[in-house]
């Protein structure tokens, strides 16, 4: 956890402690293979967690701090004279993927120390994923890792073996923003989009705010820790339902689900006279999904739902 073009380094040695035992932790309980670092920067939590597993690999973007990387996770002897470097040497405490986060294909990380013959990818589903996330981009970041809907989380039991059941990943801890984090928390009151996501299949944990003076050059806003684990429920209402109902009702968080619901079938109606909205007859832009709110919860915000009764309305 470090920086990532224009973030903070931490330099706080109890804060950087603390992560690593918490890291160590987190993976030990969840019985992990693998783990990924976004953003090592520097390497200051990198020297501390690179030998937790034997499966370590770190995302980074800035080029610049190759040689701060690469003497932390031990480079192997020189290539031959005439040879070139692999664009992702094989280190001997871990392999760097350079790029950026968002580009990087995830689901097709190869385990460290197979064969060419083997090409055996890392089994997802006991990754543990860390990092200092970048503020601006923290979002998108979170739903590339942990609201994938080709994940097995996201899909009803009764289509899970249609799917590759190697591709969940089994928790994380990151730094954010700590605004970010409140929203996020599980038993937070007011419920954000991401927070939905993240919260339908796993919880999502408040460890410790983190001023600001902990980092160089000092950010102007704090951060906090957080940390996710998989629940483990059987029960849980359709994810792709759930998207198209918060891609609906998202937008009005000012409104009460009763009020958006009218809306939702004027402006529908408006456009197609006549016709329900939920008409299976209807296809591509013409189609929406119609959400009955029950009349208990007509009064109530999105932000305000309990996960049961999200599930009472899908």
């Amino acid at each position: 956890m470090g920086t990532y073009l224009g973030q903070n380094f931490l330099i706080d040695a109890k804060v950087r402690q603390y992560i690593a035992d918490h890291i160590l932790k987190l993976y030990e309980d969840l019985g992990c293979e693998a783990l990924i670092e976004i953003g090592p920067g520097k390497g200051a939590i990198t020297r501390l967690i690179k030998d937790v597993s034997p499966n370590f690999y770190v995302i980074e973007k800035d080029t610049t701090l190759k040689l701060h990387l690469n003497e932390i996770l031990d480079p192997p002897n020189p290539p031959p004279m005439g040879t070139s470097n692999p664009p992702n040497p094989p280190l001997s405490r871990g392999t760097i993927l350079w790029g950026d986060v968002l580009d990087v294909d995830i689901h097709s990380i190869e385990c460290r120390g197979t064969s060419d013959a083997e090409k055996k990818k890392i089994n997802t589903k006991k990754t543990l994923v860390v990092g200092n996330l970048p503020y601006y981009i923290t979002s998108p970041i979170m739903r590339k890792f942990f609201s994938d809907p080709r994940l097995p989380h996201f899909v009803r039991n009764d289509k899970a073996s249609a799917r590759n059941d190697d591709s969940g990943f089994a928790g994380g801890i990151f730094m954010v923003q700590d605004e970010v984090a409140l929203r996020l928390d599980s038993d937070v009151k007011k419920k954000s989009y991401l927070r939905w996501l993240l919260n339908y299949a796993y919880q999502v944990k408040y460890l410790k705010g983190v001023p600001a003076k902990c980092f160089k050059p000092a950010p102007k806003v704090k951060s906090a820790l957080i940390e996710l684990r998989t629940k483990n429920l059987e029960l849980r209402p359709d994810f792709q339902s759930m998207i198209k109902f918060l891609d609906l009702y998202s937008p009005f968080t000012r409104k009460t689900l009763g009020a958006i619901e009218k809306m939702i079938d004027k402006r529908f109606a408006d456009k197609s006279p006549g016709v329900s909205c939920d008409d299976k007859s209807l296809s591509g832009d013409k189609k929406i999904k119609s959400f009955t709110i029950p009349e208990h919860l007509r009064k109530k915000r999105l932000e305000e739902l309990k996960r049961e009764e999200l599930g009472e309305i899908l």
